[in-house]
């Protein structure tokens, strides 16, 4: 399998998650809507860092 392909199935799985969580908090009230949208983005910004490679400090003078 190819690499993009993997990446690829990795964040539809994942937004998968994330919009089943984020409904899940709108619609039952036991669910705090703030942590998951911690979670939610906390695993979005982990995709981004698969997808680009760890973040690069540069020196700007």
């Amino acid at each position: 399998m190819d690499f993009y392909t993997a990446e690829r199935l990795l964040m539809e799985s994942q937004r998968e998650i994330a919009r089943k969580a984020e409904r899940r908090a709108r619609l039952t009230p036991a669910y705090a809507s703030t942590p998951v949208r911690v979670w939610v983005a906390g695993r979005l910004r982990g995709m981004a860092d698969r997808l680009d490679g760890r973040p690069r400090l540069q020196r700007v003078v």
